[in-house]
């Protein structure tokens, strides 16, 4: 009896490019591909066999040169080999990248359900998912994603190393009041912490509640002050994440530079758009503006420069006659660049911003991003809500 290999076989030899016209472009790649495979040693997979059944019942009408009873052959198809085996692989461990960073490695044999699965998870975890293929992924090593991967996969099947499930373990019989008590700042006897915060802030018992609220992504404790401030400078403090959005229509530039000379947050970085030399010299006048109203006049560094024609020639003569070029070193307070340029005397410097303010939402995966990485405070201002995958904390004052 017929199998539909064969079948495939004399379509290949009736030759492909004679095929009525409308077989749909992937259908008519899908059987070329296929008709290569059932001459391999390795024949094909039950899923490709039942895909190739599929695409020939629909096109029966185009398909006519085979035979009157194709479509009784195809109703009970017959294969002239044994399907080549798939093995299933699911699983979860830890590897060292080259640089000594440990990671969470997902790796398992391509499916569009688990596929789906595994990509829904970027939104619930720290850092960046990152991909090979369709089938292997990985993740930083952190508390919060090795929870997450465990309870999303483990339903799935996946084999998770022990190395794995020992943390999992330890992180869920952990008791979340003894953990949070151990690191409120107000009870913590981290010698280490304490001593590093008070050089920032000064003795904590004297220290703004603000300024400690603040600090608390940038040194990773608790801290529950009784009452709360309201207004801007309590919505920087009070964030529950390095970025977040200040939309210029609700507050003023200078305002939010006022909020970041009270919570201490100097030096800042400022970065500029790439795209628009009229937007530089917009934003630069709006920013010396905002810094006067604040009585900041000096250390003021402007990194970057335009081709010295029309709005570039403009936004190069107001830096000069402002006198916007400071030298950087440990006196610079402002230091302007441009989104996805970043100056090499910087990495050679040892001046570090202790704030971003960005005008532009282009500020990821470039090497202006990555030198603002270990910032805990990113502020974009800008009209449009950045598209991120980071969370926006709602207006609320």
């Amino acid at each position: 009896m017929t199998t539909v290999d064969q079948l495939l076989t004399e379509i290949s030899q009736y030759g492909f490019e004679k095929l009525d016209p409308q077989i749909s472009r992937r259908d008519f790649r899908i059987l070329r591909n296929i008709s290569h495979l059932v001459k391999s040693p390795e024949f094909i997979s039950e899923n490709q066999a039942n895909l190739l059944v599929k695409i020939l019942k629909e096109n029966l009408s185009s398909l006519q040169f085979l035979g009157d009873n194709l479509e009784s052959l195809l109703q009970s198809p017959r294969w002239s080999r044994i399907f080549r085996h798939i093995e299933q692989i699911r699983e979860i461990s830890i590897k060292t990248t080259d640089n000594g960073d440990k990671t969470i490695d997902i790796t398992f044999t391509y499916s569009a359900n688990l596929l789906k699965i595994v990509k829904n998870m970027q939104s619930k975890c720290d850092g960046i998912l990152m991909f090979d293929t369709n089938r292997k992924f990985s993740m930083p090593l952190t508390e919060k994603n090795v929870v997450v991967v465990v309870e999303t996969l483990k339903s799935q099947n996946f084999t998770i190393s022990n190395e794995i499930l020992e943390f999992y373990n330890t992180i869920k019989s952990w008791n979340k009041h003894d953990f949070t008590k151990k690191f409120n700042i107000e009870s913590t006897s981290n010698f280490r912490l304490l001593t590093k915060l008070s050089e920032e802030v000064g003795p904590l018992e004297n220290s703004e509640n603000l300024w400690l609220q603040d600090r608390k992504i940038r040194y990773q404790y608790e801290f529950f002050p009784e009452v709360k401030e309201v207004g801007l400078t309590n919505f920087i403090a009070d964030r529950e994440q390095p970025k977040i959005w200040i939309d210029p229509n609700l507050f003023k530039l200078e305002d939010t530079i006022a909020s970041l000379v009270e919570l201490n947050r100097f030096p800042i970085m400022v970065v500029f758009s790439a795209f628009s030399e009229e937007n530089s010299i917009s934003d630069l006048k709006k920013l010396t503006a905002a810094l006067r109203k604040n009585n900041i006049t000096d250390g003021i560094g402007v990194y970057f420069r335009h081709d010295n024609t029309g709005k570039g020639q403009e936004f190069n003569q107001y830096i000069a006659d402002n006198q916007l070029n400071a030298y950087l070193d440990e006196n610079t307070k402002i230091a302007c660049v441009i989104s996805g340029k970043l100056p090499k005397f910087f990495i050679s410097k040892q001046w570090q911003p202790l704030s971003v303010i960005s005008f532009t939402n282009n500020l990821k995966n470039n090497k202006t991003s990555v030198y603002c990485n270990n910032c805990d405070l990113i502020v974009y201002y800008n009209e449009k809500q950045p598209l991120s995958d980071f969370i926006l904390k709602e207006h609320v004052l």
